[in-house]
């Protein structure tokens, strides 16, 4: 039997989600307490025929204005692939390194779709969190009378905004661009391609033109060459897929830990809602990567008596343990959920900021597929104690855990 107050809560998230539901195009389950089933209330997958509009509008609408500038830039070489064959998918046109992501950051510049000003709002926002877990980090690390490794390492560690290097402006990127596609048309009317030639292998043989072209293009030019060819980071920044929501990390020659956020992630929404959950999306997103830089001194450096340590490496592939590599995404859950409590901003009829956040964390699982990762998302809330204060969860309720099972990394 639910408690009067856990009755007049579902009564009252059943009232304020029918409010929200019609400005995000998003349906919350009313038959469910989110207490019991968190999964099932944030993504009512019924309603919502499987997707997540609410994920959509916070985070995935970037990949739409990508898309729109792409159809109106009409670029010729994409549009060079697409007559070879209608079978090859957009995703796989992505998948052309490295002309795309030059494409796509030519699409940023010219489109400003990653303004400087929003950047500049992000800042003070990645500092806060830098310094949260640098007090944790000597808190739990650290000898009082001297600094740690670990501690060393978050103070250095950088979140890079936008890309590694800002001095690209749309008109050079412009020229880049404008002169690999003259040379993959040159190179095209020398290469002989039979008549009927498979798609598949038309793709390769296009793809292999375009590298080609890329490189004649860059290694010519001694500052693109640097910048755009021998520049690992660069590949590692942007990753594969160009339209990542999420985060990237690397160490650079000084084995120096860089963390980046996804242009995805810095394209600024245009509701008011809609920006103040990608900030919380955010505050998330830089505490996971400054935990990540903790993650070397915990599994390499850390003493094998560690508790820290133990708990990353025993029974890794139990059901009651969490994969290591988990780490950094609970411990940012944490962290963040806390910062938001402390503003303890007003409600303002809908949910309240920390409820809003636990929401936005959800929904980026609502179209999960992989079951262990959905497992595993929702016990990090069972053990978070701001999500229970933020839906007042009692114990004996399903999203509250019987006993811990989560590494307590931090004190």
């Amino acid at each position: 039997m639910y408690s009067r107050r856990a009755v007049f809560q579902l009564l009252l998230l059943t009232w304020t989600i029918s409010f929200s539901a019609a400005e995000l195009g998003h349906v919350f389950s009313s038959s469910v307490h989110p207490c019991d089933d968190f999964h099932e209330f944030v993504c009512n997958k019924k309603a919502n025929n499987g997707l997540s509009p609410l994920f959509k509008e916070v985070l995935d609408i970037y990949d739409d204005r990508v898309k729109e500038v792409l159809a109106k830039e009409n670029d010729p070489i994409i549009e060079e692939f697409k007559k070879g064959s209608e079978i090859i998918s957009e995703r796989e046109m992505f998948l052309l390194d490295p002309y795309l992501k030059l494409l796509f950051m030519k699409f940023i510049y010219v489109n400003d779709l990653n303004p400087k000003a929003w950047k500049d709002e992000l800042k003070p926002l990645r500092d806060e969190v830098k310094s949260e877990v640098v007090r944790m980090t000597q808190k739990s690390f650290c000898d009082s009378e001297s600094e740690c490794d670990s501690d060393k390492r978050i103070r250095g560690t950088e979140i890079r905004f936008g890309f590694p290097d800002e001095s690209e402006n749309g008109a050079m990127l412009t020229e880049i661009v404008q002169k690999i596609q003259q040379r993959f048309f040159d190179l095209k009317k020398e290469e002989v391609i039979p008549p009927g030639t498979e798609p598949d292998e038309l793709f390769k043989a296009y793809a292999k033109l375009l590298r080609n072209a890329y490189d004649d293009v860059i290694l010519a030019n001694d500052t693109w060459r640097v910048r755009f060819h021998e520049k690992k980071q660069f590949d590692e920044y942007l990753e594969i897929n160009p339209l990542a929501t999420g985060i990237g990390f690397y160490f650079d020659e000084n084995y120096k830990f860089i963390g980046t956020m996804m242009p995805a992630s810095l394209y600024k929404p245009s509701t008011p809602l809609s920006i103040k959950l990608r900030k919380m999306h955010d505050t998330f997103a830089f505490a996971e990567l400054f935990f990540h830089a903790n993650v070397y001194f915990l599994l390499v450096e850390a003493p094998k008596n560690h508790p820290g340590r133990k708990c990353y490496y025993e029974n890794l592939e139990s059901e009651s343990r969490f994969d290591g590599s988990w780490g950094p995404t609970l411990d940012a859950e944490r962290l963040a959920a806390d910062i938001i409590a402390k503003k303890n901003a007003p409600r303002k009829g809908r949910f309240s900021d920390l409820q809003w956040f636990f929401i936005v964390r959800e929904a980026t699982r609502c179209e999960e597929t992989n079951e262990r990762d959905q497992k595993l998302g929702t016990e990090t809330l069972k053990h978070n104690l701001q999500f229970r204060k933020a839906f007042g969860c009692q114990p004996g309720q399903k999203m509250v855990a019987e006993k811990s099972t989560m590494c307590d990394v931090y004190q």
